[in-house]
């Protein structure tokens, strides 16, 4: 009793009476993903813990971040937003501190690397009555 030609045993039976030998390969090919930055008072950085805001006197900046979606149009960060009440002077001011919520966004080429430029909060999160700061950039 013969069995039927299946597609595998063909191919074999090609194979066998040209003497070619096949080698199947299979190679995944993906790009690494190109690194993400934010700009922190000049500095470019990937996921940095600390994000320096205002480079003057009232050294309004985030620590303790922690980040998820790096690299998308839109990083989510957490951490505590700390700033200089500069009262009565920026040298004599207290520092306050609150939790934050806050968006990486806005990615621009700076210096050949792609960058996030503005972080979006909930209004008057920046100390200011605006949703968004822009990040000094050069």
């Amino acid at each position: 009793m013969s069995r039927p030609l299946t597609l595998s045993r063909m191919i074999t039976a090609t194979v066998l009476s040209f003497g070619l030998t096949t080698v199947v390969t299979s190679t995944a090919v993906s790009a690494a993903p190109a690194k993400t930055y934010v700009v922190t008072c000049l500095t470019q950085s990937v996921t940095p813990s600390e994000i320096t805001i205002s480079c003057a006197d009232d050294g309004r900046y985030i620590n303790h971040i922690t980040w998820s979606n790096w690299g998308s149009a839109q990083a989510l960060g957490r951490g505590t937003l700390n700033w200089n009440t500069c009262t009565p002077t920026c040298a004599a001011g207290t520092f306050l501190h609150k939790s934050i919520s806050f968006r990486a966004t806005t990615k621009k080429v700076l210096h050949g690397k792609s960058t996030y430029t503005v972080l979006v909060g909930p209004a008057g999160d920046w100390g200011t009555s605006g949703t968004s700061w822009t990040l000094i950039t050069g």
